[in-house]
């Protein structure tokens, strides 16, 4: 997961314990900074599963 346009990682803390309760594993990313545009975020998030 990858926190919108100008937010942060923080927003998001409460979906892996939620998830993780039904079996699902999430992974939520920091962008570089909060204005990084869709492709960068796109390139973090799979850079996160290690391509």
């Amino acid at each position: 997961m990858s926190p919108g346009y100008r937010g942060t990682p923080e927003g998001y803390d409460w979906w892996g314990p939620m998830l993780a309760s039904v079996g699902i594993i999430t992974m939520i990313i920091e962008t570089n900074t909060t204005e990084d545009n869709l492709e960068q975020r796109k390139n973090a998030l799979i850079a996160g599963v290690g391509n």
